[in-house]
């Protein structure tokens, strides 16, 4: 069987705190590690968050995968888990 890929399937939703937010992006704060999601990789790149603000973002699952978000094998949900630290 085919799985066509819908806009759905391109993106995951992510959530954290807000640290700092500007129209480049967004730090949020999930689990230990604080991670910035550039405004071209969400769904909803125009929102601007308020710092403390728990919030969830859909970003693009290739990024999600990149910044270790979530699983490669797509099983996993969002752990939180980065590898870049940033």
């Amino acid at each position: 069987m085919t799985h066509t890929m819908t806009d759905q399937d391109q993106f995951v939703p992510i959530t954290g705190i807000v640290h700092r937010s500007s129209t480049l992006g967004v730090f949020l704060d999930i689990l230990a590690l604080r991670v910035f999601i550039p405004a071209n990789c969400t769904a909803t790149p125009s929102r601007v968050f308020e710092p403390g603000e728990a919030v969830t973002v859909n970003v693009f699952r290739w990024f999600a995968k990149e910044e270790g978000l979530i699983g490669h094998d797509d099983s996993e949900r969002p752990s939180g888990g980065s590898s870049s630290g940033r």
